[in-house]
């Protein structure tokens, strides 16, 4: 049995419903288009419309996260063009530059539709490119054609980084053991007792997968030289600890062991790059990452195949990973608790509020790599997403990029790296840029653009050679500290042989052989050339030279800075068992006189008066002469003057004063 309706009034009431719903849809529609009309900022932006957590991804390697962060800077184009090449591909470039990030990229799109939805609105999505864009006649192409699904493809992924590398049985099992996990996502199970064995079956299997997989494979390995880079600076910086030759007859068993080491550990990684290189026809893509290009050079002829397909250099590769000033004026700044956080950058850096001043700022503090003479200059991205998110311009990557490598070295010769060698050799060849040949010595400065401390500047085409500098403050600071805690360490030292000399010149105040002993023993022994131009600098090696001179003295308390009511002083010594207090304050490129001044006008020593019988106070004043860097004399970067005024009480317990 029906119920007849009358249809005439549910028809109207589905109108209006329909209409309302259309209005609805054409304000969003508007909407959208008012928002990308404002956005206009290429794919970047469009991604910004499925920000989902907000999160700013620092140090995520997980493309699913950083896209749905809603802070991708789209690098598909560069994963595109790497796929199509259908050969390896080697790319160094410093840590925490988003290699791995890249390495997750394409392993993502070589999935093929089960994770096109994320890059629905990146460049491989949306975009058209030349394979060869020298040749006018070629027409761009998309990746797919319309309508057409995305190539799935077999994916091996390694990340030497995630392999145990203490012994070489240890990294050979760990290799063997993620084989054996590749297959195993796959459903495969794959016999074998060796590594090279494993991964030829592994080939072979996933190119006769079924299931719409293409019949090549694709091959990522990660950090490649982590297994054997750290292992090669240990044993050079042992080289020179000992002063050995790599040929010596006579060896320390602690040398002979790092060689056994590094040997075995080097042999498999170039076993490991035969085998590869033996399958590599059976591979769409093959891509090597590392920081480091001297392992490379070591590894026999099965890293050969690398050679043709290095990318570190190529202008088309040169923002394949890293962020560009666009990316973050248009894309990061946009957002209001981003705005904010550079507020911040004001408030603490007591600037001027205008957006310019903070992207200048963020520019000098953390832009200027450039990985080819005519490209873009790149964005350390940790360092940047750092400064967001704790809304400060200050040093991040020290902190996060493993340096262990280049510290070594400067503990094994830190006069490696004065301005004089380092500015003489600043002109590379290509050849010499990504190399590093001689085991027994590293090559600093191609060690120092691999870890990001050096970045091209300029080309000289005639000469073929690259001019190198600081890429920004942010990493200048970050090599400075790490030579300034090695020196101010070193000043101990010489604190520690000089102790009975300036202990005895302190008690009989005999001030000109104390301040000779600080030109010539803790001063001229400095590499100056290797510290700031700053009284903290200047201050920080005489305080580690001071704390070495009463090493184990429980009579003795040194303390720097040291707060009054109106200032504070650079260093104070307290002498209990002599009942003597030590002031001493430090000026770059002025006068004793006016350190002593201060010392008395701000009354650096009167919280001392009722506690000891004799206040020493002591001025000096250190020459820097910026233009006279070469100069054998180092007495232009050396105390030049100082002043002494003590103040003693006498046999009634007044005090005297002699200057």
């Amino acid at each position: 049995m029906f119920c007849q309706k009358n249809t005439s009034i549910d028809t109207v009431l589905l109108y209006l419903i329909l209409s309302l719903f259309s209005c609805k849809a054409n304000k969003y529609a508007m909407d959208v288009e008012k928002l990308e009309d404002n956005l206009e900022i290429g794919h970047d932006a469009k991604r910004q419309k499925l920000a989902y957590t907000g999160v700013l991804p620092i140090c995520q390697s997980d493309i699913r996260d950083v896209i749905h962060s809603g802070y991708y800077a789209d690098k598909t184009e560069y994963v595109w063009r790497l796929i199509k090449r259908n050969g390896p591909v080697f790319l160094v470039r410093p840590r925490r530059f988003g290699k791995t990030l890249l390495i997750d990229t394409i392993d993502k799109i070589a999935q093929g539709e089960e994770y096109r939805y994320l890059f629905s609105d990146c460049f491989i999505e949306t975009g058209a490119i030349k394979l060869n864009p020298d040749d006018p006649n070629e027409i761009p192409q998309k990746y797919v054609p319309l309508g057409g699904k995305w190539p799935k493809y077999p994916v091996i992924r390694l990340d030497f980084s995630e392999l145990d590398n203490k012994t070489p049985e240890k990294l050979e099992k760990s290799l063997i053991d993620r084989l054996d996990d590749v297959a195993a996502h796959y459903n495969k199970k794959i016999e074998g007792d060796s590594f090279q064995t494993k991964y030829i079956r592994l080939i072979n299997a996933l190119v006769e997968l079924k299931h719409d997989y293409e019949p090549k494979v694709i091959v990522l390995i990660d950090e490649y030289d982590s297994s054997i880079a750290k292992l090669k600076s240990h044993l050079d910086k042992l080289y020179q600890e000992y002063k050995i030759k790599e040929d010596s007859k006579s060896k320390p068993q602690v040398i002979t062991d790092a060689e056994t080491l590094y040997k075995k550990n080097k042999d498999i990684l170039e076993d490991f790059l035969s085998v590869v290189k033996s399958c590599s026809g059976s591979c769409q893509l093959i891509l090597l990452t590392g920081v480091y290009k001297f392992s490379l050079s070591e590894l026999g002829s099965g890293a050969n195949i690398f050679h043709p397909g290095n990318v570190s250099l190529h202008t088309q590769y040169a923002g394949v990973v890293g962020y560009t000033k666009k990316h973050i004026e248009a894309v990061f700044t946009r957002y209001p608790f981003i705005k904010n956080r550079i507020e911040n950058c004001y408030k603490k850096t007591n600037a001027s509020s205008n957006n310019g001043y903070v992207m200048d700022r963020m520019q000098a503090y953390y832009n200027g790599y450039k990985f080819h003479p005519y490209g873009e200059p790149m964005y350390n991205p940790s360092s940047v997403l750092s400064c967001f998110e704790f809304g400060e311009i200050k040093g991040y990557w020290k902190d996060t990029a493993d340096t262990t490598i280049l510290t070594d070295q400067i503990e094994a010769n830190i006069e490696r790296f004065s301005v004089k060698n380092i500015k003489e050799s600043l002109l590379q060849t290509e050849s010499d840029l990504l190399s590093t040949k001689d085991l027994k010595k590293l090559d600093i400065i191609p060690l120092m653009y691999q870890t990001g401390y050096l970045t091209i500047k300029s080309y000289d085409v005639e000469n073929q050679k690259y001019t190198l500098d600081f890429p920004n403050q942010e990493v200048k600071q970050a090599l400075y500290e790490h030579f300034e805690k090695y020196l101010t360490n070193q000043e101990r030292t010489y604190g520690i042989a000089e102790s009975l000399n300036v202990q005895s010149a302190f008690k009989e105040e005999d001030w000109k052989r104390l301040f000779s002993i600080f030109r010539s023993n803790c001063y001229a022994q400095a590499s100056y050339e290797l510290t700031e131009k700053s009284e903290k600098s200047f201050h920080a090696l005489l305080y580690s030279f001071l704390n070495g001179v009463f090493l184990g003295d429980e009579n003795v308390e040194i303390s720097a800075e040291m707060g009054s009511n109106i200032g504070q002083t650079d260093i104070v010594i307290k002498d209990k068992s002599n009942h003597t207090i030590y002031i001493l304050e430090l000026k770059l490129n002025k006068d004793a006189c006016m350190g002593l001044k201060q010392i008395l006008n701000r009354d650096y020593y009167g919280q001392y008066i009722n506690t000891y019988k004799k206040i020493v106070c002591i001025s000096l004043n250190i020459r820097f002469n910026d233009n006279n860097k070469n100069d054998p004399d180092p007495s232009h970067r050396n105390i030049d003057e100082c002043s002494v005024l003590i103040q003693r009480r006498d046999l009634n317990n007044n005090w005297e004063n002699k200057t």
